[in-house]
């Protein structure tokens, strides 16, 4: 995370020039300023070991998609996922504990193989990590025997000293979709 850095001198001015231009705001505009001020000057002051933290994390990831495909629950629902984690499910459907345990998880996999792509420290108490899942399912999962890949992104929280899975979106790649953006969605014509 980069550490922003404003001076009291700037940080005057910039609430002064806020005041003359909007002066319906002024409160509004320089409490936030202050607290922006305030949060990145304590953002800064708090010193966390962040590869420690990358690696908790891909050891986390590592036992859910181990758990999912063992049918573990028992770990998934007490240990690494959140009472009130929210899922944008590849069905387009969003979906979320609500604090609730759920009676069983309808996942079957035969195969999770899961490949963290990027990993952000944000805090030592917020970590996404985004990639790759290839995934083989099956019965009484819808295509299941087929081997489907989706991309995925995770936001891990911690949480009373305990990490856990928070927020997941997955969705399924199609394979006519373009590897890359074309110059100005013109399929790279000019």
């Amino acid at each position: 995370m980069k550490k922003i850095t404003i001076n009291l001198k700037t940080f005057a001015a910039l609430v002064l020039t806020v005041q003359k231009e909007a002066p319906v705001f002024r409160t509004i505009i320089s409490m936030t300023l202050l607290i922006l001020l305030s949060a990145t000057t304590a953002i800064g002051q708090h010193k966390y070991d962040t590869a420690a933290i990358a690696s908790k994390i891909r050891q986390l990831e590592k036992a859910e998609s181990g758990a999912v495909v063992a049918r573990d629950t028992v770990t998934l629902l007490d240990d690494i996922w959140a009472d009130d984690m929210t899922v944008n499910t590849p069905y387009n459907v969003v979906a979320s504990r609500d604090g609730k345990r759920p009676r069983r998880v309808n996942l079957y996999y035969e195969r999770l193989d899961r490949n963290i792509e990027k990993l952000t420290v944000y805090s030592n108490e917020l970590v996404m990590t985004m990639g790759s899942e290839v995934v083989k399912r099956k019965p009484p999962m819808t295509l299941a025997g087929q081997i489907l890949t989706r991309r995925f992104t995770h936001v891990w929280m911690k949480t009373n000293g305990k990490w856990q899975l928070a927020i997941r979106h997955a969705n399924f790649i199609c394979m006519d979709m373009p590897t890359k953006q074309t110059e100005q969605g013109n399929g790279g014509k000019k």
